[in-house]
């Protein structure tokens, strides 16, 4: 949380340089634009096991992130219609079969954004935009394989 908390810091400090010029074009004024310059949620916790959820919002790009310790089938599928990142400490026995893990979900996998991906090791994913990029060398990942 709080590496994500400084990557929307990082972006508010790199907007405020275009703020002025910006908020005579949009018709803003530049403190409306520094609100929504950058957004972070926060994680919330839920008792049963570890399974944290947060929106990033950053430079006009939405991230939804869950953080747990092992992803389901079932999880993996309820997230449908916003681009995810989840993020868990190993990848799932499924993963070299994820096809199979949607065949019959709607949508289907190739109209959803799905990345998961392990800390200081690799990610799977089927969509590509800055935000994601960014979190993902933030975890210290190197390796993206897209699906």
């Amino acid at each position: 949380e709080k590496g994500i908390e400084k990557l929307v810091e990082e972006a508010k400090r790199g907007a405020r340089n275009r703020n002025a010029e910006f908020a005579e074009w949009s018709r803003f004024s530049e403190e409306e634009i520094a609100g929504i310059a950058g957004y972070f949620s926060g994680l919330t916790i839920d008792d049963s096991f570890l399974f944290l959820t947060g929106d990033l919002f950053v430079r006009g790009d939405t991230l939804h992130i869950v953080v747990t310790d092992s992803l389901s089938r079932y999880d993996v599928r309820e997230w449908r219609h916003q681009p995810v990142l989840f993020i868990t400490n190993e990848l799932p026995k499924w993963i070299d079969k994820l096809e199979d893990v949607f065949t019959g979900a709607y949508p289907k996998l190739s109209e959803r954004e799905v990345c998961i991906a392990v800390p200081n090791r690799v990610a799977h994913t089927n969509f590509k935009h800055e935000l994601l990029y960014t979190v993902l060398e933030r975890l210290g990942i190197g390796a993206v394989i897209e699906l």
